[in-house]
């Protein structure tokens, strides 16, 4: 795996639990800025709440291929993420591709890309916060990180 990239879900409507129009927009943008880049062989995988599978969909055009769904990767104040079992998602979903794309949660994006830097690459990553409809892509070969 040469990149991980994790995006934070788009915003959405609390009555439907569905992308609101801005959080399609802000994914739909998100998309087109990972269209331009060279992403090689890519997965996603996605957390099995609404906003995230639809986000996921929209995101699935960078790869033209079907998200797949994990409960783990949903975390909110009555779940708590499991860091030690997302990393052996990652690292068993993410070995035989180029890219590899969660879709998932406040918790998992805000502590996620460090804990997989320290485990995994050996170096520390302060992310900070990421926005609805935002991504944090972790560079594996080069141990950076750039939001976007």
């Amino acid at each position: 795996m040469k990149y991980l990239i994790i995006v934070r879900h788009g915003d959405y409507d609390t009555a439907t639990l569905g992308l609101s129009a801005s959080g399609t927009e802000k994914i739909e943008m998100l998309t087109r800025e990972l269209c331009l880049r060279e992403l090689g062989r890519l997965r996603i995988l996605t957390s099995t709440a609404k906003r995230a599978v639809e986000s996921a969909g929209i995101l699935s055009l960078v790869s033209n291929s079907e998200p797949e769904q994990y409960a783990l990767l949903r975390s909110d104040a009555a779940q708590d993420p499991d860091m030690p079992a997302a990393l052996k998602l990652v690292k068993d979903r993410g070995a035989d591709v180029d890219t590899l794309l969660i879709v998932t949660h406040q918790e998992y994006c805000d502590e996620f890309p460090s804990y997989f830097g320290k485990n995994e690459l050996q170096t520390r990553f302060q992310v900070g916060s990421i926005d609805k409809g935002q991504a944090v892509i972790i560079d594996c070969a080069t141990k950076t990180f750039e939001r976007v």
